[in-house]
This record gives structure tokens, C-alpha cells and sequence, in this order.
């Protein structure tokens, strides 16, 4: 006789490294109270309690997901009903970074805006949502892109002497105000356009440059670790670094992706360059392992525009192609990837946020699961981030 409240889950692991090898196990669970009912669609259960997760993400009939603690959303379902806010003065929006509760925001293009703003995100009881505030700002610079972590944010900024602004997030003076807690001054006469840290050394795209910094302390003028740097073949556009490598899109058509050695700071080495049947880089994010690299170029009538890059450094693929898809007329400046797996792309003109469905990452091209079209009269998304749901 079937039992309803019984069930038998099969659970296999297995792994390639060191050795290829596997294990299976056999659980059986049962509930308390012998009830006839079974839920086995999305439907069902969408009707139980999801407090604290995302609401049922239908896959097939049978099996569903439910995303991890903190998350309320679709990603391939957006809509604009989240309140927004609108950051001080008039600049343009480019820049974002975020840790837990905190997102840093910067302007730049004009200087009508601040070039730093610090938001913190509360996460309130489902089904409540986020709610953002400001908690403070710094002025002084047009911002090319940002980098926080907990005490520190870092500005990639356009003046020459200062390219690089390190902000103390200590505290505010009465106006609500962060003050310079040091700088770096990478050589020569140029803009940063890309900054991020790793443990106590910052790294710095500037024109075709990629330069390492001190940043043991973050007073004064920070010194510079690789005077020589390294040198792209096109202009730094955005960077990550995972592990031992850094990796920099650029605004190449034949190497948009530079990939470096940074395991000596004072050495910068280049290791790789890949070049992708696309037009310039725009965009990059790399994942935790540093096997996977997300790379967007510039928009074209006649070539895809995403592509999923095999950076797992001495796999039979390494530098391959896995995946690709076309953005349909969007100009991409920004790309995340989160669980599900989804990667969300956005830029300028078409349908400015676009979601694809990677879960087959060797799918060509890689299926859409979503979108918006923002119509209230910008010109696009700059920017998007993906960090606690």
C-alpha cells in the first residue's frame, strides 16, 4: 500500500578532484500525522509558508525551488514596485558595489552629483519589503566605479593626482559628510575607471593599465606595489579578482578579456588573453572559484553580446566558450549572476534588463527566462548588482 507520508530521497554526491569518484545514500523520511495529501506541482507548494524565501520558482511539475534566506523576488519576473530612491543633486548614476546591508552608490559623467553615497538596506520580516536609506555622502570627484567593504569604500575617479579616493566610513561630520582617509596616484595623467580591493592591496584599470596599490593602511598616499604594471591590449574597462588572478575586460575586439597574475602584488604578470567573436568588452563578473568569467561587449547588429568564458586554469576547456546570447538591440554596461543560476544583464536602449537561464551553461545561445523595459524617460541601467537576494 502507498503510503503518502513516506518518502525515499536518493542522494548522490560525486566530484572529479583529486580523483573522479562518487557516493550514494538512501534516507527515507516520514511525517508525524498520516495525512492523504501530496503536493507534487508548483501550485501546491505556492500555498504552504514561505516566510523567509522567495516565492516557488516553477522548473516542470514536481520540482520546484525555494531561494535561500533573504531573497523575496523573481528574477526573470522583475517589476518596478519596490520604493526607489533617488540619490542626492542631479548626476548620473554608474556605479554600484555592495557587502551585507550596505550598497555603495556613485555619480559621474557631470558634476551635479555626489560621488559617493552610502546606503544601508534593511531586511525586514517577509513579507515586508527592503527598505534603503542614505547615511551619508562624500563629494568631490566624478566617480567611475566603486568598491566598500565594511570601514572603506574605494572611488575610481577621474582626477589625475587622485585616482583613486579611499573614503573613511566612520562616521559623519554635522552635514552628514565622509571625509578622505587616502588616496593613491597611479603614474602618469589619467581617469580609473575600474577599482577593487583584496586583503591589504587595491588594484586599479586606468586607460590601458592595470596597476597594483598598498593599502596595509589607508592614510595618505597609498604606494604603488608594480611600478611598471601591466599594460592591455585596450583600455581597462571593469576588473574582478579571484584567488591569485585578476580579471580585466577590456575595450579590445581581439583580447577582451586579459586574465593576470597577481600572486605577487609587486609583479604583475599576464597569464592569458582571450579574445570572443564580439565587439569591445564592457562588462565582467567572475565566480567565487574563479572558473567561470561573465563578459558583455559592446552591442551589435551582427554578434552576440554575453558570453560564458571557461576560466578553470588547466581544464581540458580552459579560455572556451561555453555559452552565448544575444541582447536584441541592448547596449550592456553591467552583469550579475545569481542563484537559480540566472546572470542579469543590463545597459542602454531595447529592454534595458535582461535575464538568461544558465543553468546548461554550453547552450548556444543561452534561453531568456526574463526582462523589463524601463519607460520613464531614461536612457538605461548602468549598472546591477546582485547580493543577498
Amino acid at each position: 500500500t502507498v503510503d503518502p507520508s513516506t518518502r525515499r530521497a536518493t542522494i548522490d554526491v560525486s566530484w572529479i578532484k583529486p580523483l573522479p569518484s562518487s557516493v550514494s545514500s538512501i534516507v527515507y523520511l516520514t511525517r508525524h500525522s498520516n495525512m492523504l495529501k501530496i503536493d507534487t506541482t508548483d501550485v501546491d507548494f505556492g500555498m504552504g509558508d514561505i516566510s523567509g524565501h522567495t516565492k516557488v520558482v516553477k522548473l516542470t511539475d514536481g520540482e520546484v525551488i525555494l531561494g535561500s534566506t533573504g531573497g523575496r523576488g523573481d528574477w526573470c519576473q522583475p517589476s518596478l514596485t519596490l520604493t526607489a530612491l533617488d540619490l542626492p543633486k542631479s548626476g548620473v548614476a554608474n556605479a554600484i558595489s555592495s557587502i551585507q546591508g550596505k550598497i555603495a552608490a556613485g555619480t559621474g559623467e557631470n558634476a551635479s552629483g555626489v560621488s559617493y553615497a552610502n546606503v544601508l538596506v534593511t531586511d525586514p520580516a517577509y513579507p515586508t519589503n527592503p527598505a534603503a536609506s542614505i547615511s551619508g555622502t562624500f563629494d568631490g570627484f566624478k566617480t567611475n566605479d566603486v568598491f566598500t567593504e565594511s570601514e572603506y569604500a574605494y572611488l575610481a575617479t577621474d582626477t589625475n593626482n587622485k585616482e583613486v579616493e579611499i573614503i573613511s566610513l566612520a562616521g559623519t561630520d554635522a552635514n552628514g559628510k565622509y571625509s578622505e582617509a587616502g588616496y593613491f596616484n597611479a603614474p602618469g595623467n589619467g581617469n580609473a575607471d575600474g577599482i577593487v580591493t583584496s586583503g591589504d592591496v587595491g588594484y586599479m584599470v586606468g586607460g590601458t593599465k592595470l596597476y597594483s596599490f598598498n593599502l596595509s593602511s589607508k592614510s595618505g598616499s597609498r604606494p604603488i606595489r608594480d611600478p611598471d604594471g601591466v599594460t592591455l591590449p585596450g583600455t581597462g574597462k571593469k576588473l574582478a579578482v579571484v584567488g591569485n588572478r585578476a580579471f580585466v575586460v577590456t575595450s579590445s575586439s581581439t583580447a577582451q578579456l586579459v586574465i593576470v597574475d597577481v600572486s605577487n602584488p609587486s609583479n604583475l604578470v599576464v597569464l592569458d588573453q582571450v579574445g570572443l567573436p564580439a565587439d569591445d568588452g564592457r562588462a565582467i563578473y567572475v565566480n567565487t572559484t574563479g572558473s567561470r568569467a561573465y563578459v558583455a561587449t559592446e552591442q551589435s547588429s551582427s554578434q552576440r553580446e554575453f558570453f560564458i568564458v571557461n576560466t578553470e586554469s588547466g581544464s581540458p576547456g580552459y579560455k572556451q566558450v561555453l555559452g552565448s546570447y544575444d541582447t536584441n538591440g541592448m547596449d550592456p554596461i553591467g552583469i550579475a549572476v545569481v542563484s537559480g543560476p540566472r546572470a542579469g544583464i543590463v545597459g542602454h536602449n531595447a529592454e534595458e534588463y535582461q535575464v538568461v537561464d544558465i543553468t546548461n551553461e554550453q547552450t548556444n545561445p543561452l534561453p531568456r527566462c526574463g526582462g523589463l523595459q524601463i519607460n520613464s524617460g531614461v536612457n538605461g541601467i548602468d549598472t546591477v548588482l546582485a547580493a543577498s537576494g
